[in-house]
């Protein structure tokens, strides 16, 4: 890649040179604008992927307090006894959800201790889970079957090959024992 350093140097206008040397070397200048057309592409992607993801970003929080907002208008509008039990009610739902989860959790936590007692990839725990012990139970022994037998079959299709050849071919007892005690007894079962 080739620079003219006039070009930058004479500012905004660019000046006569700038346009004579492009005009002598086109072919310099071609690759040198393709590799920038790929590079400026790679850019633009990513910068449209972080406008995009920043973009959702702020309309979920944006639909957040709007809903935050409206529910507090409706609040004040509400009497005394209507405003309590809404209250309540509100908690009530918070509770409900935060108690979900924290089932969830535990029953993500206690999923992942069965799959490593049974020595399942614990990656799989996520799919795996299921409304309550008993069927995330199944769920787990269904997979464990499938799985044992997907590995049974890759490491059969892996052993398969040639059979050992019978005989022919003698053993440099030199060579292949290195030990004393390995020696000794190679060379009795030699004699024998």
């Amino acid at each position: 890649m080739k620079f003219e350093i006039q070009l930058f140097a004479e500012g905004e206008g660019g000046g006569e040179n700038s346009e004579t040397s492009n005009a002598e070397n086109p072919a310099e200048n071609q690759p040198a604008e393709t590799s920038t057309e790929n590079n400026s592409v790679d850019i633009q992607a990513i910068v449209d992927a972080a406008i995009s993801k920043a973009k959702t970003q702020w309309e979920s929080d944006y639909k957040q307090r709007e809903e935050q907002r409206k529910k507090e208008e409706q609040l004040s509008k509400m009497s005394d006894d209507e405003r309590r039990k809404a209250e309540f009610e509100n908690a009530q739902k918070e509770l409900e959800r935060r108690t979900a989860e924290l089932e969830r959790d535990k029953l993500k936590y206690e999923t992942a201790k069965v799959m490593e007692k049974r020595n399942l990839p614990i990656e799989f725990t996520d799919f795996l889970i299921a409304e309550n012990n008993e069927k995330t139970l199944e769920r787990i022994t269904t997979f464990e079957k499938k799985y044992k037998k997907a590995v049974e079959d890759a490491v059969t299709e892996k052993l398969k090959g040639k059979a050992p050849q019978v005989g022919g071919t003698s053993i440099d007892a030199s060579k292949s024992v290195k030990n004393g005690f390995m020696q000794a007894i190679f060379d009795s079962q030699i004699k024998i």
